[in-house]
């Protein structure tokens, strides 16, 4: 299974737009997008930024195979969203 610690830090100040994305894929060892597990937006800011534990992205489908997970960001033109990862885990 999957687990990280996410911060998201917004400018924006919509409340139901969702201007600026992070999007937590599976891919195959060649790219192709296998699945998506996960997607946060601006929406999902915390105050200051603090970190939160995602847990249970089940991964098990995967099991023998060579996957890549992958963390992509697209953020408009408009005010900025930080998404910030740390210790990635998969178990």
């Amino acid at each position: 299974s999957l687990s990280f610690g996410l911060g998201i830090a917004s400018s924006e100040t919509t409340t139901t737009s969702q201007n600026d994305q992070l999007f937590v894929e599976v891919r195959s060892n060649t790219g192709t997008l296998l699945t998506t597990l996960a997607t946060f937006t601006n929406l999902n800011k915390a105050a200051n930024g603090a970190y939160v534990v995602r847990s249970g992205y089940s991964l098990a489908s995967y099991a023998g195979q060579t996957i890549r997970v992958q963390f992509r960001a697209a953020n408009n033109a408009s005010l900025p969203t930080t998404f910030r990862l740390d210790d990635v885990s998969v178990k």
